[in-house]
C-alpha cells in the first residue's frame, strides 16, 4: 500500500499567461511532475492532481469512487454551506453536474431524451442565418471605414447565445431582452462579479420559469416544450430542474463554444496553411476543429470529484473525502496517447482530446457547439478568406480566467 504523501503542494497558477501562450510547453512540465500529485488552486485550495490521459480518464469514468457531490464522499461538512447561500443558487445546485448515482442517471436520461428530440441537422440553416446576421454587421462596419473589428464582442459571443435562444424556443420578441441579460452572466470571474449580478441572475431564473409555465399550457418547438415532455416511467423534471437544467447549458455550453469559436479563428491566423486548405476543401473542418480543442487547451480542469472511499490511485494513497481535480489540459498534451502532442497536426486519427470531458458527465452540448463552430467559420471564411490579424497573432491578449483559455479580444481587419 503506498503511504500519503506529505509533500509541499504544488501551487497551480493557472490563470497566468504561460497557460495561454504555450499549453503544450506549461502543460507538459505538470505531466512530467507525475501522475497524481498534490495541489493547490486559487479558491479551491489543496487538491490532488491527475495528469496522464489514462489516469485522466479513469478518473472522469469510475463514478463510483471519484463522485460529484461531496457528501457521497463523507463530507458533510459542506452542508453548512447550503444554509448560508441564497436561495438562488440553492436552486442552481440541484443540476446533473453536482449529482451522482441514480440522481444523475435520473437527471441526464431526461435531458439526454429531449436534447435527441433536437435535431443538429435540423438547426443548420437558423445556425448559418445566425451567423450571416452577424457578418452582415460586421460588414457594415468594414463598409463605414473601420479599419479593423473585435470579432471577440461581434461574432464569438453572440452567435452562441443566439443558437441557445433558438435551441430552447424562446420568442423571437424576448431574444434580445434575454441575450442582455444573459451576456453579463456569461463573463463571472469573480465571486465579486457573481454577487453584482444576482439581481440579473433572478430576472433571468423568473423569466424562465414564466416561459417553462407558458409551454407547459401551449407546447412550441425548442427544447424547453421538449425538457417538460421528457418522461421516463413517469417520472419528468420538476420546476426547479428544468429552471437549473436550462441555466446550466446556458452558463457552461455557451461559454466553452465562445472560446472555441475564438480560438479558433485565432489557431487558424497562426496556422495559415491551415486556414488556405480549409477554404479550399471544407471536409477538413471537423478534424480542424478537434484539433484545436485539443491543442489549444481551451478547458484546462474539470469541475473537482472527492474520492469516496480510501483507495490507491497510480501509486498515492487517496483518503474518502479527499479532493481530486483532473487536468485536462495534461491529457490532451500527454505523449502516451497524442504522437508529439506539442505540434497542431489536424490529420490525427483518433484525436480523443478530453476538453469535453469523459464518462456519464461527458458534456452533453458537445456536438452542437462543433456543429455551430464548423458553420461560424465556414460563413465566414467564404465571405472573408484573406482575413487577417490587426494584432501579432504570437502575442494575444488572453483574460485571467481559471481553467479557461479565453481571449480578451481579436481584432481582424479585411486589409493585407
Amino acid at each position: 500500500m503506498p503511504p500519503q504523501s506529505t509533500a509541499k503542494p504544488l501551487k497551480l497558477r493557472l490563470s497566468e499567461t504561460a497557460y495561454r501562450m504555450d499549453p503544450a510547453g506549461s502543460f507538459g512540465e505538470l505531466l512530467e511532475r507525475g501522475v497524481v500529485y498534490r495541489a493547490r488552486l486559487p479558491m479551491i485550495g489543496k487538491v490532488w492532481t491527475t495528469t496522464t490521459w489514462q489516469s485522466v480518464s479513469e478518473c472522469l469514468r469510475n463514478s463510483d469512487d471519484f463522485v460529484r457531490d461531496p457528501i457521497n464522499a463523507g463530507r458533510k461538512n459542506y452542508s453548512w454551506i447550503q444554509n448560508v447561500i441564497p436561495s438562488l443558487f440553492k436552486k442552481l445546485a440541484n443540476n446533473m453536474l453536482t449529482a451522482d448515482g441514480e440522481k444523475h442517471r435520473r437527471l441526464r436520461t431526461l435531458v439526454d431524451q429531449a436534447f435527441q428530440r433536437q435535431s443538429i441537422e435540423r438547426m443548420t440553416d437558423s445556425i448559418q442565418s445566425i451567423v450571416d446576421h452577424e457578418l452582415d454587421k460586421i460588414e457594415l462596419e468594414f463598409k463605414n471605414g473601420a479599419a479593423s473589428v473585435d470579432f471577440v464582442p461581434k461574432f464569438c459571443r453572440p452567435i452562441p447565445l443566439a443558437v441557445i435562444c433558438e435551441l430552447l424556443g424562446l420568442p423571437e420578441t424576448d431574444r434580445a431582452k434575454f441575450s442582455k441579460w444573459f451576456s453579463g452572466m456569461s463573463r463571472l470571474g469573480s465571486i465579486v462579479d457573481i454577487l453584482r449580478l444576482l439581481p440579473m441572475m433572478k430576472k433571468t431564473m423568473k423569466y424562465l420559469e414564466e416561459q417553462f409555465e407558458e409551454v407547459r399550457k401551449q407546447p412550441r418547438p425548442g427544447l424547453m416544450s421538449a425538457l417538460v415532455q421528457a418522461e421516463e416511467n413517469g417520472d419528468q423534471l420538476n420546476r426547479d430542474e428544468l429552471v437549473s437544467t436550462v441555466m446550466i447549458l446556458l452558463l457552461a455550453g455557451h461559454e466553452t463554444t465562445v472560446h472555441l469559436l475564438s480560438n479558433s479563428l485565432l489557431t487558424l491566423l497562426q496556422f495559415p496553411q491551415t486556414k488556405t486548405s480549409l477554404v479550399d476543401d471544407w471536409s477538413n473542418c471537423d478534424a480542424t476543429i478537434d484539433e484545436v480543442l485539443r491543442w489549444c487547451a481551451i478547458i484546462h480542469i474539470t469541475k473537482p470529484r472527492f474520492v469516496a472511499r480510501d483507495m490507491d490511485f497510480h501509486n498515492q494513497r487517496l483518503v474518502r473525502g479527499e479532493m481530486i481535480v483532473p487536468l485536462i489540459g495534461c491529457a490532451n498534451f500527454d505523449p502516451a496517447e497524442f504522437d508529439n502532442p506539442a505540434e497542431f497536426r489536424i490529420d490525427r486519427k483518433p484525436n480523443r482530446h478530453m476538453t469535453f470531458g469523459n464518462g456519464p458527465h461527458v458534456c452533453i452540448g458537445m456536438k452542437l457547439a462543433k456543429a455551430e463552430t464548423n458553420i461560424a467559420l465556414k460563413q465566414l471564411l467564404h465571405r472573408w478568406p484573406n482575413l487577417n490579424a490587426a494584432f501579432d497573432v504570437s502575442q494575444p491578449q488572453f483574460a485571467r480566467r481559471l481553467g479557461m483559455r479565453a481571449l480578451k479580444t481579436l481584432p481582424l481587419s479585411l486589409r493585407n
